[in-house]
């Protein structure tokens, strides 16, 4: 008996050193659109509504034509867009809830990430696939893959990601995507303007509607309609040329002074170029408003997030 009491003291020494446990506030579902389930860690597999928790070790799945969205205990989100599957690997927290370790394995599917800002040093917040570990300290991203073996592409929208593939590690930052096999990097390519813009939108669950959204798509509008006069203008010059040459001679635009014409007058050039000229200044135009229109919602995503 006289050792039991030591034993106990000893227990509650080392008790502390555990500091990571499951957190007090649970992560949930919340956003469902089309057939989302929930497979637990026993196995046992549920079919999701709002509210739904999302515990360790847990897995959510999503079938066709349908998402969701996972708003964790540290109030970052995960969105799973069609026919994916991500498990919860790793949630957990000290007491004080400023260390956290949150670590999701995405199966396959498409998976992104609107993160809080890690308050401590050793908080860790990871995404891992078969092939790469993408590991942030608060930022939004995305990760795509088709199928388990397949490559996985992480891409940045805002802040950088940190990703670990084949022994190597690199920093990829916002407006980037690396390009991730089984046996390492494979590519790092550039975003642009308009997919960073979708990326942040979808990262923040915001995709699919906002003035964001209205406003690219008033700019789609506007580019497309200059489009459409330039090809009837293109198709109406085609027609005036097949009846020009169908009548027998050269179009009117070539032909040599007639009545009413004086001698010095010079024939018009270039008719079928100058449509042409016109469709290639009406493609600029196009391309430019949707650009035009996926910075200004670029910069005002990042000015509401700061």
């Amino acid at each position: 008996m006289k050792f039991i009491a030591p034993l106990f003291l000893m227990l509650a020494v080392a008790l502390p050193a555990f500091a990571d446990e499951l957190p007090q506030t649970p992560s949930v579902i919340v956003y469902i659109q089309g057939v989302v389930k929930v497979q637990r860690g026993s196995g046992e597999v549920v079919t999701a509504a709002l509210g739904t928790e999302v515990r360790e070790t847990d897995a959510v799945i999503t079938e066709d034509s349908s998402q969701a969205r996972v708003r964790l205990y540290d109030r970052s989100l995960i969105r799973l867009g069609a026919n994916s599957k991500a498990q919860m690997a790793q949630l957990r927290s000290d007491a004080s809830a400023e260390k956290k370790t949150i670590s999701v394995k995405l199966v396959v599917g498409r998976l992104w990430a609107s993160v809080s800002k890690l308050l401590s040093s050793d908080s860790s917040f990871e995404v891992q696939t078969s092939s790469a570990v993408a590991g942030v300290r608060g930022t939004n991203f995305g990760v795509l893959m088709q199928s388990p073996d397949s490559d996985c592409e992480i891409q940045v929208g805002e802040g950088s990601v940190n990703v670990k593939a084949g022994g190597e590690q690199r920093l990829i930052g916002a407006g980037k995507a690396a390009i991730v096999g089984l046996n390492g990097f494979r590519a790092v390519r550039d975003l642009g303007v308009s997919q960073t813009a979708m990326l942040l939108d979808q990262a923040r669950g915001s995709g699919g509607g906002g003035g964001g959204d209205r406003r690219n798509d008033r700019a789609a509008d506007g580019g497309k309609a200059i489009g459409d006069k330039v090809d009837k203008a293109a198709a109406n010059a085609r027609d005036r040329m097949a009846k020009g040459n169908a009548g027998g001679g050269a179009p009117r635009d070539n032909q040599g002074p007639g009545a009413g014409q004086s001698r010095d007058h010079k024939p018009r050039v270039g008719g079928a170029q100058d449509v042409i000229e016109q469709r290639q200044r009406g493609s600029d135009v196009f391309q430019k408003a949707n650009d035009r229109a996926a910075a200004t919602r670029l910069k005002a995503i990042i000015e509401v997030r700061e």
